[in-house]
This record gives C-alpha cells, structure tokens and sequence, in this order.
C-alpha cells in the first residue's frame, strides 16, 4: 500500500508539473500572438468602437475617476442613463440623435452623417462640407479657363526671392487626391458645384502656394501635382477610389524620400465664399476645415 500511495502521489506531481509547463508555453505563445497581431493593429479600430459612446458617455467615464472633473458639465447637461449608453455601444445608435437609426434605414445616408468635434463660429451640420459624387465625364473634362485671373495671382507673389533652398529632416508631403478641384471664378459660366473642376486648373495652385510659404520659413516641401483625373481615368477607376489611388503615390514618394515626416492633402471645400471666408478687423482670412 505504501508503494502504491508513493507511486500515486509521483504521478500527480508529473501531472501537475506538466499542466504547469503546458500553461507556462501557451501563455508565451498568447503572447506572442497578440504581440505580433498589435504592430498591424490599426487604433482607427479603436476609435471607431470608442466613437459609439457619446460625449455624455466619456464625461461619465471621466467622473469616475474624480467627480469634479465633469461636474461643470453635467450642471448644463442632461445624463445618459447607463441603458442608454450600454445600448449606443452595442447596437451604434443613440437613443437622443434620431440620425444613427434613420442614416442606417436609408440606402445612402450614412455618408451624411457626421459629427462635429470643434466648430468655429457659425459652423453646424446645415453648413459643413460634404464630399459629392462626380461622374467621371465632370472630372476630366477640359474647360474654358479666365487666365486674366491666373494673371492676377502672379502678381502677388507669396514670397521674396529665396537665395537657396531650404534644408532640413523633417520634411512635408503636399499632395492632392482631388487635384481635379478648381474654383468657380476661375471657370467662365461655371455655376454648378460639379463644373468647378478642371485637369489643368485646380488646387494644385494653392499646394504650390503652400509650398513657397513653408520654403520660406526653411522647411522642405515636396509637392506633388499627379493629374488624379488622368490616374483614374488610366486606371478604369472612379472618383471614389480616389484615396486608393493618391495612397499608392504617397507609398511611392514616401519610399524614395525617408525625410518626410509631414503629409498634407490639401483639398478645396464645396461651399461658396461666404461660408469659408471670415472677416477679421476688416480683412479676409480662408476658414479651414480639417
């Protein structure tokens, strides 16, 4: 009986030693799984979950940690009840913003719906910009261009004559992957949103304007002015694939050049001058949106 006892007692040590060795080795490979798996996990991801919850959600969450820290807050603001929240971030539609349900219901409308994180004065869902589509037929046609306002615009030069070119690391990508964008004025007739495009005549204007400026103050530019209309046309592709395509150049300029450290894709807004314009202390300044 002894022997038997002795015996027992060594084969549950081997078991328990074993179940320990085994555990030790799957957890190093959990590990490295979720190791590996995180370098090409995308924090969009991330975002986009932690975009369910609503700001009444996040001032929740921060009350937690101090009750002071939202109590501003919640004196102007009404609370979600915890239901409330649970079912925005389970089901992606929050019970106070009849938009989340009706952008899902109809074919098409989600495109629309968007949400404001800082707003300039005078700024709300009725007047921020919205992409549209534009046949192809729009984007690559040729059209009659005022070159005596393209002249006006030489006269002004943005800076002085530079003596050498600006040197430094930390350099900036300026691309446009509308670069079919033009602006009305510059178009004669022209009083539709679709017909301010142009192959020839467009925003890449403004990207070389935006080059000289940062040359001035030292910082190296590249500006690429691809004709996206063109690329796209090549290409078989419309304007929605636009992004894809304009990240390929991007690839190809960032694998030849490791200094940019900067990417700007510069695009021209869809509102007229009166929406973009502002006027401060009697002079115009354009209104950005990011």
């Amino acid at each position: 009986m002894k022997r038997n006892s002795i015996f027992i007692k060594t084969v549950k040590m081997n078991k328990i030693i074993t179940l320990l060795i085994l555990s030790v080795l799957l957890s190093t490979i959990l590990a490295i799984i979720i190791a590996t798996s995180l370098q090409s996990f995308k924090f969009y991801y991330i975002n986009q979950w932690l975009g369910k919850f609503s700001l009444n959600g996040y001032m929740h969450a921060f009350e937690s940690e101090n009750r002071y820290f939202a109590h501003d807050y919640f004196l102007e603001n009404k609370r979600d009840s915890f239901d409330s929240l649970l079912f925005s971030s389970i089901s992606d539609i929050k019970l106070q913003d009849i938009r989340t349900l009706v952008s899902r219901e109809i074919p098409g409308m989600s495109k629309y719906y968007s949400g404001i994180l800082v707003a300039g004065e005078g700024t709300d869902f009725t007047n921020i910009p919205n992409e549209s589509s534009i046949p192809m037929e729009d984007i690559t046609k040729k059209r009659e261009v005022d070159t005596s306002k393209l002249d006006e615009l030489k006269k002004h030069p943005t800076t002085e004559n530079k003596t050498s070119s600006p040197k430094g690391t930390h350099s900036v990508l300026v691309y446009h992957s509308h670069s079919w964008e033009s602006f009305l004025p510059l178009i004669p007739g022209a009083t539709k949103l679709n017909e301010a495009s142009s192959p020839e005549v467009n925003v890449s204007l403004l990207g070389n304007k935006l080059k000289e400026l940062l040359e001035a103050k030292n910082i190296p530019v590249v500006h690429d002015s691809t004709n996206m209309s063109e690329y796209l046309a090549t290409k078989g592709l419309n304007w929605e694939t636009a992004y894809k395509g304009s990240r390929q150049i991007v690839q190809a300029t960032l694998a030849q050049n490791k200094d940019i450290k900067y990417l700007i894709d510069l695009h021209r807004d869809d509102a007229r001058k009166k929406q973009t314009t502002k006027i401060i202390n009697g002079k115009s300044y354009a209104r950005l949106f990011l």
